[in-house]
């Protein structure tokens, strides 16, 4: 079987690396694969898998117009059985390249964000059937987009992790360790808290003070490590953060260590790690590789994360925006620390993800209508 992947948005962060991560995992499934997408630092993994990769520019009107006729050459080149999107503008192009072709491949929509309203959803129509991340999307996707109340909710199939990689006996190398304790010396015996991903309101991290202060009244060195650029930052959040802790003397117990590309490192030598977003998330891959190194992770519950939590930890539930009870919990495990998984459950691996997406392609291939239930 033969899948052409377009997701002109690819790059090393966060969802945006799926359409990679699943072509590789394909390609040793005896599935060739090929990916359209933007030259970035995956295209040397995918290429040492012999996944092929075709180059592309990121979609706006100008582009759009080259983007078509490159892609009619690669389906009429490569022949794919599938049409993989990984975004409402690359569904657009995708279903103009097809309209008038006679055996047009269908077109798998992947849905990794939250709905949005109008020009952007029209490529949508072209899609003869969807998946998404999470129960979490599926149900806001039903709840909002007309597109979906019409048919058969969509397949959900979570984005795992790599278990060679991310496993519970996962230890960073001695060079690591001994780069990681010189950079931050002293803190050895610190209760140390990893917090991930963005940096803005919406992630939460004013909840820090009212955690970390609940925990120093109560006897623990903790010591938080936030992990986020801060040159992406909300203009003048970090400004804010910077008062709110200098204002609750706690600035010396949190470090600011920046984006990674260590982050497994951390997170695996980190006591625990935190979600605070206040918004939920349509799927967390940092926390997912958190739990799957056997790390123990306190979230909110609502959202990706919770579902996430369900399955590995839900003992690391904590009800929203509610930091009185993420200190209490923190405060808990500091003495008796949570027994984690022993290994990976499904469906969270990522050879899980591409056993469920070669059953969805044996299912719409094998069907005239593509798409009526499952």
């Amino acid at each position: 079987m033969k899948i052409l992947h377009f997701s002109p948005y690819l790059k090393s962060a966060g969802l945006n690396r799926l359409a990679a991560d699943l072509a590789c995992a394909l390609q040793e499934c005896n599935t060739e694969n090929l990916v359209l997408a933007p030259p970035c630092e995956l295209v040397s993994r995918m290429q040492e898998l012999h996944v092929q990769h075709a180059r592309c520019s990121k979609p706006n009107i100008l582009t759009a117009i080259r983007g078509k006729s490159k892609l009619k050459a690669l389906i009429r080149n490569f022949e794919p059985d599938i049409i993989q999107v990984y975004s409402r503008e690359a569904a657009w192009i995708a279903g103009l390249s097809c309209r008038r072709m006679k055996n047009k491949p269908p077109i798998v929509g992947v849905m990794t964000g939250y709905p949005v309203k109008g020009f952007a959803n029209v490529g949508l129509n072209y899609c003869d059937c969807f998946t998404t991340v999470s129960k979490h999307l599926r149900n806001v996707l039903g709840e909002h987009s007309e597109r979906f109340r019409k048919q058969k909710q969509p397949w959900v199939i979570p984005y795992g992790v790599n278990q060679n990689q991310c496993f519970p006996d996962y230890k960073p190398s001695q060079n690591w360790m001994e780069q990681w304790n010189r950079s931050h010396p002293g803190r050895e015996d610190a209760y140390t808290l990893c917090i991930p991903g963005g940096i803005s309101p919406l992630h939460g991290l004013d909840d820090l003070v009212p955690i970390m202060q609940q925990l120093l009244k109560n006897g623990l060195p903790a010591h938080a490590y936030i992990a986020g650029d801060v040159r992406l930052a909300t203009p003048g959040y970090v400004e804010h953060l910077r008062n709110l802790f200098s204002q609750a003397q706690i600035e010396n117990r949190i470090s600011w260590i920046g984006a990674r590309t260590d982050m497994r490192d951390v997170m695996a030598i980190c006591n625990v790690t935190l979600s605070l977003a206040h918004e939920p998330a349509t799927h967390d891959h940092t926390i997912l590789e958190a739990l799957a190194l056997g790390r123990p992770v306190a979230g909110y519950e609502h959202g990706a994360v919770g579902e996430l939590l369900s399955s590995f930890l839900p003992d690391g539930k904590i009800p929203a925006a509610d930091p009185a009870t993420m200190a209490d919990v923190l405060t808990q495990w500091y003495t008796y620390p949570p027994v984690t998984p022993a290994s990976i459950p499904y469906p969270y691996r990522i050879t899980d993800t591409a056993r469920s997406y070669r059953e969805l392609y044996q299912y719409i291939t094998q069907r005239s209508s593509p798409f009526n239930e499952h």
